[in-house]
């Protein structure tokens, strides 16, 4: 089904009203980007895209199993948006809401496939929400692995480039970049236990996993692995 601008806004506040578990028509009509009305939900029911249980603000709303398919997509292309400007791009949290609102009514399926999959298919976006899987994510288990892959990935000597570090405490994105931990720096994994140690150049940086696991690289089509 086609939906306008407007409804996808609306699915898309649904989505978000029901993760945090108040999907009423009032939080719904307030969250929507530009808006939304009573009027423009009884028109989505109409549509089958939504069903409303209750009268008034306190009713609540739902996603028919049609609406939450677009909705999903509109959710996923978002979220991957975020991740895209925020980890490859280093734009700020504020800017990227207001860019990813603009890419996910343009980014395509194939489209956003493609950024998943540079992105090395990421869990979560940035505000640590759950990003809905694509099919993209669910044929890679199947096929040799991403090219962008976390860092804990990599096995002893093989080595890739950072590709970008995903970690919401700015501060110490900030320090691993001063230690030369960032996009496009080569990394040659020395250790993976008791601690992750990557060496960068001449200095090699220990990480706990759950730092490490935050550091995304990529994997050159050759790379060597060491003995």
């Amino acid at each position: 089904m086609k939906t306008n601008a407007r409804m996808d806004e609306a699915l898309e506040a649904i989505w978000t009203s029901t993760e945090a578990g108040d999907p009423t028509v009032a939080r719904v009509c307030r969250d929507a980007v530009g808006g939304a009305t009573e009027e423009l939900l009884a028109s989505m029911q109409s549509l089958r895209l939504i069903t409303i249980d209750g009268k008034g603000e306190a009713a609540r709303v739902a996603m028919t199993p049609e609406g939450r398919t677009i909705g999903r997509r509109i959710i996923r292309s978002h979220r991957l948006a975020e991740r895209l400007v925020v980890d490859v791009l280093a734009v700020s949290l504020e800017m990227a809401e207001e860019a990813a609102c603009e890419f996910e009514h343009t980014l395509s399926h194939d489209l956003t496939d493609s950024i998943c999959t540079l992105l090395g298919h990421p869990k979560r976006c940035p505000h640590g929400k759950e990003i809905p899987e694509g099919e993209c994510c669910r044929q890679v288990r199947s096929q040799v692995g991403p090219v962008v892959a976390p860092a804990t990935s990599m096995e002893i000597g093989e080595e890739c480039r950072v590709a970008y570090v995903a970690l919401t405490d700015h501060s110490l994105s900030h320090q691993l970049a001063s230690l030369g931990i960032a996009p496009g720096v080569p990394v040659r994994m020395h250790q993976r236990w008791p601690s992750f140690v990557l060496k960068c150049e001449e200095t090699e940086v220990a990480l706990e996993e759950s730092i490490a696991r935050n550091i995304f690289v990529r994997r050159e089509p050759a790379s060597p692995v060491a003995p």
